[in-house]
């Protein structure tokens, strides 16, 4: 689990490392893309795999709140 301790000096340089490395046009925020290239692997093989995956859920009729198991959830919304 990727997570960022704010609270504490660690955290907050962790926090400005990443932003760092990923925030490519120097505005002190992530757009979209620089979000999904921060999550997106580095392995050629695997970045195709995810990029290329279809959609999946919208099209089944599947409320966004149920994309994920509610355990899921709720690490998600801990972590943002």
């Amino acid at each position: 689990m990727f997570e960022i301790d704010t609270y504490s000096i660690n955290g907050r340089d962790d926090l400005e490392l990443f932003l760092k490395r990923y925030d490519t046009n120097k505005d002190g925020k992530l757009s979209l893309a620089e979000f999904c290239k921060a999550f997106t692997p580095t392995g050629k093989e695997y970045a195709a795999l995810v990029s290329g995956r279809a959609e999946f859920y919208s099209k089944k009729g599947i409320n966004p709140r149920e994309y994920f198991y509610p355990d899921t959830r709720k690490e998600l919304k801990k972590l943002w």
